[in-house]
């Protein structure tokens, strides 16, 4: 008889420190997948801080390129008019690049333009137009 309660203590050992290991499991499966969470939220937060600024440049280019385009206008320079509304075109065939070949390959591009030529050609419109001096 003693030896039938040793089994059953023993096997019944046995089941709660497998219940107990299993809930351990539980508990850090959930927390590591909580950490995924909060890191791919921390991703998409900071990927959402970065569209915001490239809209906030694009937008002050295209101010500074009209910005030109006028003083130009105003002054009588055609060179500079043109020169001020090259980010205005650029970002129309930003757009409809965009709609035509995807959204992701329309980023790149999009990004590229924007660096390259916006920064250039507003700064060429300046210098051209004699804004500073």
């Amino acid at each position: 008889m003693a030896g039938l309660a040793e089994a059953k203590a023993r096997r019944t050992a046995r089941l709660q420190a497998a219940e107990t290991q299993q809930q351990e499991q539980d508990a850090a499966d959930a927390k590591q997948q909580a950490e995924r969470r909060a890191e791919r939220e921390r991703k998409e937060l900071k990927a959402r801080r970065v569209r915001t600024f490239k809209r906030v440049v694009s937008i002050i280019i295209l101010f500074v390129g009209l910005a030109a385009s006028l003083y130009g206008y105003q002054t009588d320079r055609p060179v500079l008019i043109a020169v001020g509304l090259i980010p205005l075109v650029i970002l129309v065939v930003q757009m409809v690049i965009r709609e035509i070949v995807g959204v992701i390959i329309g980023e790149m591009i999009r990004g590229f333009f924007r660096l390259v030529f916006g920064g250039v050609f507003v700064v060429l419109a300046m210098l051209c137009g004699g804004i500073f001096s």
